[in-house]
């Protein structure tokens, strides 16, 4: 159907498979797979668990009405996670590596779905260079190796958008609209950030004038509402629990843009954001239906920036992490990009993947590495442990942390000695007062376990 006024009779986005690509495409998928299990599980517990992490093993570590209690109360908006979670924990303990591993499930399933909806609204050939820049992306990594929601938001953003596809594949197809409207609105319980992929649609559908009839658009909205609607609630009761967010500001921006786009390198970054707009400048005269693919990923990486900076303007909302629901947008427009490269001329697409790759690669082998350096509670209180004697005091942990060291406390101390341990354990302000004659060990989360033992008189 023309774009420009849709019709019952033609598709807004034909299918691009070939039913010869598929058996490569699968295949592609299988390799995939293999190489996303490998890079979520090496050295999987090789760094602490952080201070959000943390909260998460104390979610997951607990009965199941404590789950409960927070999953549908302050973790209200990532209590899908919570809830798998602790299931997994349940089965395979709560160790390091076993608390990040449904994040590995989840990044996996995210993997497979930015090639499936890559495909869907391109090629297979894009397809399996989306996998790839996916895949070697440090944030991609990142959160394939940490416990925490946003592994899952990315499969979620993913889901939605190959949702939206195939509505779009069929205009005239009310079961399309009814499935996407459900998909979407499931898919904004893996993160609130999800409803901004959300609202990208319809301005990308707005964009391309491909605006469905009003008998679907009201039945994939209706649905939509009524599957979001506990979450809307539960947002508009504890709406105070957003308090603690920063105030937006043009470096955490400047930092999403680039964990989003490459992960890491401003350099990179806008060499990358020139050529996705040159992939939409010289596609504007071409087939719609690729022009249309290219309008959806494209709103999909930069409306929810907007978004969020303009409500960020009225109240503090913009956080980097968050806009990972990005990220899987951005690889399929990067590939979109390269496979235009490689139709031009196969030497210069192959030069600028393998750029990208070894690029991305060498942020992600830092990471590995430990770089950057996160709150490493795991030696903080090691040491501190280390050092404990049965003669001293109390646990005096800093109320922010007490959940988060007492996971290695347990652990590391065993309970007789935690109970009788004095440990201030800080980002580097000074140490609270401490009674008199109490010793403190007071250790600094980032500066390598630097350790000043203070006796106070």
């Amino acid at each position: 159907m023309s774009l420009d006024k849709p019709t019952t009779d033609a598709k807004a986005i034909p299918s691009a498979v070939v039913p010869g690509e598929r058996q490569g495409f699968v295949v592609g998928v299988i390799v995939m797979t293999g190489l996303a299990v490998v890079l979520g599980l090496f050295r999987i517990g090789a760094q602490s668990l952080w201070t959000d992490e943390l909260f998460s093993a104390h979610v997951a570590r607990g009965s199941w009405q404590a789950m409960w209690s927070f999953a549908a109360g302050s973790e209200f908006h990532s209590g899908v996670y919570h809830l798998a979670s602790w299931l997994w924990v349940q089965a395979f303990g709560d160790s390091e590596s076993a608390l990040r591993s449904p994040s590995v499930v989840f990044g996996v399933a995210a993997m497979v779905m930015v090639m499936v909806t890559a495909r869907r609204l391109f090629s297979t050939r894009t397809a399996l260079i989306a996998g790839a820049v996916f895949l070697v992306q440090v944030q991609t990594v990142r959160y394939f190796q940490e416990a925490r929601t946003y592994s899952l938001a990315m499969f979620a953003a993913a889901a939605a958008t190959l949702a939206l596809a195939r509505a779009l594949e069929d205009g005239s197809s009310r079961s399309r609209w009814l499935q996407y409207g459900v998909v979407a609105g499931v898919a904004c319980y893996a993160h609130l950030f999800v409803f901004f992929v959300i609202a990208s649609h319809g301005v990308a559908l707005v964009l391309r004038r491909s605006v469905p009839k009003l008998r679907d658009a009201l039945l994939a909205a209706g649905a939509f509402l009524l599957v979001t609607s506990p979450l809307v609630l539960a947002a508009a009761v504890r709406e105070g629990d957003v308090d603690w967010l920063p105030a937006t500001n043009l470096r955490a921006v400047a930092y999403a843009a680039r964990a989003v786009t490459v992960g890491n390198g401003t350099a990179a970054m806008i060499l990358l954001v020139a050529l996705w707009l040159w992939k939409l400048w010289t596609s504007r005269q071409g087939p719609s239906r690729e022009m249309t693919s290219l309008v959806v990923v494209a709103s999909w990486v930069v409306s929810p920036f907007v978004i969020a900076i303009a409500i960020g303007t009225v109240r503090p909302l913009f956080v980097p992490h968050y806009l990972n629901v990005c990220v899987p947008g951005a690889a399929v427009l990067t590939a979109a990009t390269i496979d235009s490269l490689i139709a031009r001329s196969r030497a210069l697409g192959a030069v600028s993947l393998a750029v990208l790759l070894v690029h991305s690669g060498y942020y992600v082998a830092r990471w590995y590495d430990g770089t950057p350096a996160k709150e490493d509670f795991r030696a903080a209180v090691r040491f501190a442990c280390d050092r404990a004697s049965q003669q001293h005091a109390r646990v005096l942990f800093r109320p922010t942390y007490v959940r988060s060291s007492m996971y290695y406390a347990d652990d590391d101390c065993g309970e007789p000695i935690a109970g009788n341990l004095a440990v201030v354990i800080q980002r580097g302000e000074p140490a609270e007062p401490t009674p008199s004659g109490e010793r403190v060990i007071s250790v600094r989360l980032f500066t390598g376990v630097t350790v000043e033992t203070i006796e106070t008189r």
